[in-house]
């Protein structure tokens, strides 16, 4: 019986450790490089930023090697960057170097945690293209309406043929009902 268990303990530790193994290469090999978005001062608004534009702005790094996104007043940004995918740090800052916070959707639970004064950077979202808002909770509809409107004349809309996709997404027949 003691052989038994020293058997079953020893294929658990060895899928654990295979577990353990996957999970830091899968990290490992999906490390994005981190970024810094530098907004104007006085700046809240939605914030659009196109990648891999030729008449974007100059690839920039800071002296931490971080990929650095100059905002215009405009909130659209073109840069020269290609899209990355995986896992990397975003940091949100104003042109004085004052740091803004990203609002995690479960923050809106804790309303009571929030100063509704504060700017805050949220609702960031992806699609070979990157956007986010920067503004205060209270006024979070108003620029996800003016968000929507800004980004129409950058959106592709495509419609699917069943079995298509787009990018990593496998299309999910569940959807169609």
């Amino acid at each position: 019986m003691k052989r038994f268990f020293k058997i079953i303990g020893l294929v658990l530790g060895s899928l654990l450790l295979l577990y353990v193994l996957w999970l830091v290469l899968s990290y490992w090999g999906n490390q994005g490089e981190n970024e810094v978005f530098i907004v104007p001062n006085d700046f809240e608004g939605a914030v659009i930023v196109l990648f891999n534009e030729a008449d974007g702005k100059a690839v920039k790094y800071d002296s931490e090697g971080n990929r650095v996104y100059e905002v215009p007043k405009s909130g659209v940004l073109k840069t020269q960057f290609k899209f990355q995918e995986g896992w990397r740090d975003i940091k949100y800052q104003k042109e004085n170097g004052k740091q803004i916070k990203y609002l995690l959707p479960s923050d809106k639970v804790w309303k009571d945690t929030l100063n509704q004064k504060d700017i805050y950077a949220y609702s960031a979202g992806y699609a070979n293209d990157y956007w986010f808002i920067i503004g205060k909770p209270k006024d979070s509809e108003y620029w996800a309406k003016i968000m929507s409107k800004k980004w129409e004349p950058y959106s592709e809309t495509k419609t699917l043929k069943e079995g298509e996709s787009t990018g990593k997404v496998r299309h999910n027949k569940l959807f169609d009902e």
